[in-house]
């Protein structure tokens, strides 16, 4: 469980430097940490890789679509 908090805690962390300043170096390590630890051994159990998809794929999915967006 404490390894599952260090990935949100890393997810949440650079999603918000992502959205904020919109550095595409942040944007690869946010995607880079979803990936990892989805198919990370850390994630040893199903539920834990559930959770892990269910729940962190709608970050995801917001922080690449806010920063595909146009400044403005």
């Amino acid at each position: 469980m404490i390894r599952l908090a260090g990935y949100w805690f890393e997810l949440l962390v650079f999603s918000a430097i992502t959205l904020w300043k919109r550095w595409p170096v942040t944007l690869g390590y946010v995607t880079g940490t979803f990936l990892f630890a989805f198919f990370s051994s850390d994630l040893n159990t199903a539920s834990l890789e559930a959770t892990w998809a269910i729940i962190a794929s709608p970050v995801l999915a917001i922080v690449w679509w806010r920063f595909g967006k146009a400044k403005g």
